[in-house]
């Protein structure tokens, strides 16, 4: 343990230690998720057998390859749309100034006829 500095860290270390107590105490249990997204617990089997842990493993990097890939994807049709995305917001953008001046000309139109009644 780290040396103890003031009383709070004392009282951090007993709740360490008390946690790790606890812990030791309880059952091992490893949570897996499935595809499906359900979060399962499994008691973890003394000592394991290497050739499941690494049919685990090859699995677990098998999906992480996936998803990295469909991540790779999504980013790149994402970039493909960035170009269309800014036109149209420069469209937009122009449509709204002509709106305004449009509302300015009838203002003052409106003044106008209001003056020369």
């Amino acid at each position: 343990m780290p040396p103890v500095k003031n009383k709070l860290d004392i009282e951090d270390q007993d709740t360490v230690v008390e946690k790790s107590q606890k812990k030791s105490q309880e059952p091992d249990v490893e949570q897996i998720k499935h595809p499906d997204g359900d979060i399962v617990n499994e008691e973890a089997e003394g000592g394991g057998d290497d050739d499941d842990d690494e049919q685990r493993v090859e699995m677990l990097n098998a999906q992480r390859t996936e998803k990295l890939n469909h991540i790779k994807l999504i980013e790149k049709e994402k970039d493909e749309l960035e170009g269309p995305k800014n036109e149209a917001m420069a469209y937009i953008k122009l449509q709204n100034e002509l709106s305004q001046c449009k509302f300015n000309l009838i203002q003052v139109g409106n003044k106008w006829l209001v003056v020369n009644m």
